[in-house]
């Protein structure tokens, strides 16, 4: 018992316990999702915001620098100084594309003030929090804090307001029309105080076709849905005012004759000119997609049909290059070929891109770059070259091939 020794060993121990226990608590004590940046990618051509999200989830919310709903225009841009409020977004993070009916909600005091740029307020980048399950920043004009969590449906808000005589909480539809004929002024917010609930409406417009008919989907009859949708996948319109209303498919003609979209085909009544390789895969998910409603309907000859079609892919994928490639009406393949540049018939990317777009036969891809250890090697190549592209849209599907392969990534 009054060995030196032991004492000290028994100290030395109950130190190292200590320390380690120290350190075991603190590990608890961070979650991983603590570590994730979301302002990474927020600036420049990143076009990704700060989205405090579940997974999959219905209930975006971002914080808004940026009012609109423009082609491309994203709601926060970590270049901004000024604060206009939180929005629940459709915007796709990394994307070009357009979101529909948005809504901000904002806190302020003093005088009331409606528009986004008369209202906004600053902040610091060093008073945000920016992580996947919490957004909290501090709005020096109005000496508020603004945080926010969200559910897979809903958002969770709390707002720490300063003693003031006017202290507002707006919320206010982005309802933006894309065409001079669509109607304005229809979305709406209403408080309803004897059921303490706030109601609202805020209609989507289809963007590329822009018509202004409302967007959306209720009860419908699917015989009829089913009979316009394989006219719009066989058929050519007769003009091109039906192209315009979204009508039809560029160069069906000869998709179906050859069972891809030749280099010939300059596609000139199409907005974006050829881009017949790309055209050829999204045209075979489309008919993979028909073949299931066809299949769910028992029409099987159908069925097979579009099946068969769905694996038109295969038709521009050079077997000898390993990637998808433009292709003339003799079968010969485009030359000179570089799969990392960019080529006028690949939608805004490259073939490094496309290759990897047929989410319907994903063992089929696998297959045909030569099983799986090889399928997976070009993964590591695609991401370690940089040839990943966050700012458009073809690029997002790829990071999910590794658990299609086999070989997920921990």
């Amino acid at each position: 018992m009054n060995n030196p020794y032991c004492l000290i060993s028994c100290m030395f121990l109950s130190l190292f316990m200590i320390i380690l226990l120290s350190e075991t608590a603190a590990q608890k004590a961070i979650d991983p999702l603590d570590y994730v940046d979301l302002k990474i990618g927020t600036t420049a051509a990143g076009i990704v915001y700060p989205g405090v999200c579940r997974p999959f989830g219905l209930a975006k919310w971002t914080p808004q620098t940026c009012a609109g709903e423009e082609k491309g225009s994203k709601p926060y841009d970590y270049k901004d100084t000024k604060m206009q409020g939180i929005r629940w977004t459709n915007f796709i993070s990394g994307s070009a594309v357009p979101e529909y009916g948005s809504a901000t909600i904002m806190v302020i005091t003093g005088e009331l003030k409606t528009d986004p740029a008369e209202r906004a307020s600053s902040f610091s980048h060093d008073n945000e929090q920016t992580i996947p399950y919490l957004y909290k920043v501090e709005i020096y004009d109005y000496n508020i804090t603004m945080e926010y969590t969200s559910t897979e449906r809903a958002g969770y808000f709390r707002f720490t307001f300063p003693q003031s005589e006017n202290a507002y909480l707006l919320i206010q539809p982005n309802n933006t029309p894309r065409a001079k004929h669509t109607q304005d002024g229809i979305a709406y917010i209403k408080i309803l105080p004897e059921s303490n609930e706030i109601i609202g409406y805020n209609p989507a417009f289809r963007y590329y076709i822009s018509t202004g008919k409302p967007a959306g989907f209720r009860d419908f009859d699917t015989e009829k849905a089913y009979r316009y949708i394989r006219k719009n996948a066989m058929k050519i319109p007769e003009n091109y005012d039906e192209y315009a209303d979204g009508k039809g498919r560029r160069a069906i003609d000869d998709y179906l004759k050859y069972g891809y979209i030749p280099l010939e085909n300059p596609v000139d009544e199409a907005f974006h000119k050829a881009e017949q390789v790309s055209r050829t895969l999204e045209y075979a998910y489309d008919d993979f997609c028909i073949a299931e409603f066809a299949s769910a309907l028992g029409k099987s000859t159908d069925y097979k049909m579009f099946s068969k079609n769905a694996l038109n892919y295969r038709n521009v994928f050079d077997t000898s290059a390993g990637f998808v490639r433009g292709r003339y009406i003799d079968g010969s393949w485009d030359t000179p070929f570089d799969p990392g540049g960019h080529k006028n018939y690949i939608t805004e990317a490259t073939p490094w891109v496309y290759t990897r777009y047929v989410p319907h036969d994903v063992q089929g891809l696998i297959d045909l770059m030569g099983g799986r250890n090889q399928f997976v090697t070009k993964l590591d190549t695609f991401f370690d070259k940089g040839y990943y592209l966050h700012d458009n849209e073809p690029s997002h599907q790829i990071t999910y091939l590794y658990c299609y392969s086999g070989k997920p990534i921990y």
